[in-house]
C-alpha cells in the first residue's frame, strides 16, 4: 500500500521544495550587492545538470535500454520498457525551454513585486495546468478541480491576511506591475511544462529525461554575459 503512495508522495515534495524558492530569491535581491539573475540561474543550473547526470550514471547501467534486459516477470511493463530509454533530444529541449523562459521571467520580476504577491501569482499553476488540459481536449476530473480550486482559495486567504498586517507595503506601481505580469507569464510556462512533462515521461526513463532537460537548461546560461552586479 506504500508503495503505491509513492508517485503522490514525491509530487507532494515539490510544492514543499518549490515554496523556499521565491522567499530565498527574493533575500538575495535585498542584499547590498544582490547576485545577478543570470549568474544565480547559472549556478543551480549547474548543480542539477551534474547531480542528475551523475544519478544518470549511477542508477542506469548502459545495457538497461536493451530489449532483453527487462524482466518479463515485472509487474509493472511500463516501468521495465522504459527504465533506460533516453529521451529524444527535442524532448529534452523543450522542457528545457519552457523552465529556462519561465525561470528567467521569475526572477527578473522579483526584482520589483513582494515575495507574497509572486507566491501568489505563481500558484495560479494549479488553475492554468487542469485549464490548459480541459481545452486541449483531455479529461479533468471534478477532485481535480475541486483540489486545485482550494489549494488556490488557501494561498488567496494567506495573501488576503498579509495583505491586511500593519507591516504590510503591497501596493501597485508601474514597476510591481511589471513584475506581477512576469510572475504571471512565468506560471504560465510552468504549467505548459507540466503538461508536455506528463506526455513525454511515459515513453522514456524520468531519470534520463531529468537528465538531459537539466543539461539543456544549462546550455543559454552557460553561453550568456554576465552583468555586473548593481547595488539597491
Amino acid at each position: 500500500m506504500f508503495d503505491s503512495n509513492i508517485p503522490e508522495l514525491v509530487l507532494l515534495s515539490v510544492p514543499i521544495t518549490w515554496g523556499t524558492y521565491t522567499p530565498v530569491v527574493k533575500l538575495l535581491y535585498n542584499q547590498p550587492y544582490p547576485v545577478p539573475g543570470i549568474i544565480f540561474s547559472t549556478c543551480y543550473y549547474a548543480v542539477a545538470a551534474v547531480t542528475l547526470n551523475a544519478a544518470k550514471n549511477i542508477f542506469i547501467s548502459p545495457t538497461s535500454s536493451s530489449p532483453t534486459s527487462s524482466s518479463p516477470t515485472s509487474s509493472s511493463p511500463t516501468s521495465s520498457t522504459t527504465e533506460g530509454k533516453e529521451p529524444s533530444p527535442l524532448a529534452g529541449a523543450e522542457l528545457a525551454g519552457y523552465l529556462f523562459v519561465a525561470n528567467i521571467l521569475q526572477v527578473i520580476g522579483l526584482q520589483t513585486t513582494s515575495a507574497i504577491v509572486a507566491a501568489f501569482i505563481v500558484q495560479l499553476t494549479t488553475i492554468f495546468t487542469p485549464l490548459l488540459e480541459g481545452l486541449r481536449g483531455g479529461s479533468v476530473s471534478p477532485r481535480t478541480w475541486f483540489s486545485c480550486t482550494a489549494a488556490f482559495l488557501g494561498v488567496v486567504l494567506m495573501t488576503l491576511s498579509q495583505s491586511t498586517t500593519p507591516t504590510s507595503t503591497l501596493s501597485i506601481s508601474p514597476s510591481s506591475l511589471t513584475g506581477d505580469l512576469l510572475i504571471l507569464a512565468s506560471s504560465i510556462l510552468y504549467s505548459l511544462h507540466v503538461l508536455r512533462l506528463g506526455d513525454i515521461s511515459k515513453s522514456c526513463s524520468p531519470l534520463s529525461l531529468a537528465s538531459s532537460k537539466a543539461s539543456y537548461e544549462l546550455l543559454p546560461t552557460a553561453s550568456a554575459p554576465s552583468p555586473q552586479p548593481r547595488p539597491t
